[in-house]
């Protein structure tokens, strides 16, 4: 079981000679689904919902969640 539905994988780099951390965040395609079903937003593909500003945002929630 992971710790967040959304998130399916996520990788975290740092390079000491930088100001920030760069992260990949893969979503979990099954739970996007459900929750945009739920959000009421209308959608052809899974991959156009990676590009949705609201699921950016609620992805963004649970990383800070989980930090």
């Amino acid at each position: 079981m992971t710790l967040s539905a959304l998130i399916s994988q996520c990788f975290v780099y740092g390079d000491s000679l930088r100001n920030a951390c760069v992260a990949v965040v893969i979503p979990e395609e099954a739970a996007v689904v459900q929750w945009a079903t739920e959000q009421g937003i209308n959608f052809s593909a899974p991959e156009q919902l990676y590009s949705n500003q609201q699921l950016k945002q609620e992805i963004g929630k649970e990383m800070l969640r989980l930090a």
